[in-house]
């Protein structure tokens, strides 16, 4: 097997990685609801379809599945916070959506490849308000979601094919978000 074949077998297996785990945590939330701050998963879910968007546009050839998969995966944990009816909005979740709103404007101005920048930015921006919840109440029970989704990631940054901003920036940057938020759940 040659690198090539390689690179391409760890970007797929990212991508089923992350839609599994997600979809299963998505299954645990509809049989015993885990808090989430449902504004974090509404724009996880936008903002990963942006990314998706913009990763193959500015010409990712594998790591995009990571991309798709997350996109899949948040898209449906988002419907199961919206049919348990769980909602609050405060001072951090304005915050966040204000980066995000930015970050997602510099991104259609400067095009794909500084937009994966952009967008890596604020998916981690919106992912403060469940940061700061999971920091005020850590829930250990979910702990193998955010376990799930550092090996997902850490195997798409392994498996891309160059380190361009394109192929690595979001696998590496949310291995590190998705590394925190283990760490948080057990405090």
């Amino acid at each position: 097997m040659d690198k090539t074949e390689q690179i391409n077998k760890l970007a797929l297996l990212s991508g089923v990685i992350i839609m599994v785990t997600l979809t299963a945590f998505g299954l645990k939330l509809f049989q015993s609801p885990i808090p989430q701050n449902l504004t974090t998963w509404v724009m996880w879910a936008i903002l990963n379809a942006l990314l998706l968007r913009a990763s193959i546009s500015a010409g990712n050839k594998q790591s995009w599945m990571l991309s798709a998969g997350a996109t899949l995966g948040v898209v449906f944990i988002t419907l199961i916070l919206l049919s348990n009816g769980e909602w609050h909005w405060g001072m951090v979740e304005t915050i966040s959506v204000i980066g995000a709103t930015v970050t997602t404007v510099i991104w259609k101005s400067l095009g794909p490849k500084r937009g994966v920048i952009a967008i890596v930015v604020a998916m981690n921006v919106a992912g403060l308000p469940n940061m700061y919840d999971t920091y005020l109440a850590p829930n250990p029970e979910g702990w193998w979601l955010w376990a799930g989704l550092a090996l997902a990631c850490l195997l798409a940054g392994i498996g891309a094919e160059k380190w361009t901003v394109q192929d690595r920036l979001f696998p590496v940057v949310n291995f590190f978000f998705n590394l925190t938020m283990l760490i948080l759940v057990f405090l």
